[in-house]
């Protein structure tokens, strides 16, 4: 219908504007190393928070990504990720075909799995390129014998 429409769109343009966001932030300066995997891990949550389609294996992409983000969030990102591996094991794979009915229980955790995706998305898309984010190069400028 017209409001699925509506929020499909919304959810694009969302996505987008937070990959766009997180490449102008990270055009404009020299990154660390944490900033590098923060905003990896940021544009991996956003395509799943805000995708057409979430797959539950999907959320695998995000665990060699989310314990290497910036150690300032990481207790918090992998408190994030594991609620949402939690959430999702709640009703896949034994009660995915129950989703096919709308009022189904699962239905629940689906929709608290998307929404804590969602906050990581958040949580890491806001991090990489704060006032608070670190301000080392990731590559230290080369010296000279001598200088």
């Amino acid at each position: 219908g017209t409001r699925a429409a509506l929020v499909a769109n919304l959810s694009a343009v969302v996505e987008a504007a937070g990959l766009v966001w997180l490449w102008r932030r990270s055009a404009q300066r020299v990154v660390t190393v944490g900033q590098l995997v923060t905003g990896v891990a940021a544009s991996v949550a956003l395509l799943l928070a805000f995708g057409k389609v979430f797959s539950p294996q999907y959320l695998v992409w995000l665990l060699p990504l989310v314990p290497l983000v910036e150690p300032r969030l990481r207790r918090r990102a992998v408190v994030l990720l594991l609620a949402a591996c939690a959430l999702t094991q709640g009703w896949y794979p034994r009660h995915f075909y129950a989703l096919t009915r709308m009022g189904a229980p699962e239905s629940w955790l689906l929709l608290a799995r998307d929404l804590v995706v969602v906050a990581l998305a958040i949580l890491l898309v806001r991090a990489p390129f704060g006032r608070a984010a670190g301000r080392e190069p990731a590559v230290a400028e080369p010296s000279l014998p001598g200088t």
